[in-house]
């Protein structure tokens, strides 16, 4: 029997930003945003100093690690914390936020400032952090991996309701990548929206998703180039290829509410 081909929604693979093309994101009529260049070679060696000196620590897993490749990350992501308490997340983030300003004033650098600012010159809509109970999600994740990550996707709508994130109308992810991977460690972004019922394809006790879930679809490969600042719809599913030298980033989640502005998280 033959395979189903799929058309693809996307209209490009790859735009510049500007605000036509950020709605494209969006409305997954674009696989990516690509901007090269975002930050100097001088500035990526500057952040991973200062990134590896506060202290990169490997993930604390709840499922099984040979199920899910072994990673080093600095600042906690909520996707851990999804399950548990409000106080438990948020108590991470305030210790997050003072290790941040550490990175910050150990090399001059802000990520998220950067993004936030190069995302309200481009486009007409309030960006700020996400904000629940007066207190604050923390926006950035730094990454240093050489193994692959697993075909996975990121959309907070469908996480437990208790969470104001999970408000959400859409959902972007941001990277900025920091070092040459040398071979490998590209992003591949399938041109699959996730919905529930693609949980029946989540492998063992892990994150990922079997590849049967995407096949036959469109998809896009974006190199991890250092100073490259990345944008994509990540209710797709997405995975990264494994590196021969390590992929050092920084990235985050952008949600569009229902009052159409766009709030930050990691």
């Amino acid at each position: 029997m033959p395979k189903t081909q799929f058309s693809t929604s996307w209209a490009k693979t790859q735009a510049e930003l500007d605000s036509k093309s950020f709605e494209d994101l969006l409305n997954n009529r674009c696989a990516s945003i690509v901007l090269d260049e975002f930050f100097s070679l001088e500035e990526c060696t500057l952040l991973v100093k200062a990134l590896r000196q506060t202290g990169l620590k490997n993930y604390a897993y709840e499922f099984n690690t040979q199920e899910a490749p072994m990673a080093a990350h600095l600042f906690e992501t909520h996707y851990l914390y999804e399950t548990k308490t409000a106080s438990e997340y948020f108590k991470a983030a305030r210790e997050s936020f003072q290790l941040y300003e550490q990175v910050v004033q150990t090399c001059g650098i802000d990520p998220v400032q950067r993004v936030t600012t190069q995302l309200q010159q481009c486009l007409s809509k309030h960006i700020q952090i996400a904000e629940q109970d007066e207190e604050r999600y923390f926006p950035a994740i730094a990454r240093e991996l050489n193994d692959s990550v697993l075909l996975h996707a990121d959309f907070a709508q469908f996480i437990p309701a208790h969470w104001i994130i999970s408000r959400i109308t859409a959902e972007i992810s941001w990277n900025i990548y920091l070092t040459d991977p040398e071979e490998g460690g590209e992003c591949v972004v399938y041109d699959k929206l996730w919905e529930r019922e693609d949980d029946s394809h989540i492998r063992g006790n892990s994150y990922g998703y079997d590849h049967a879930v995407v096949g036959g679809r469109p998809f896009a490969q974006i190199a991890a180039r250092p100073g490259r600042l990345v944008f994509f719809n990540s209710r797709n599913f997405h995975e990264v290829h494994a590196a021969k030298s390590p992929r050092v980033s920084v990235g985050g989640h952008i949600g569009l509410t229902p009052e159409n502005t766009l709030i930050l998280w990691s």
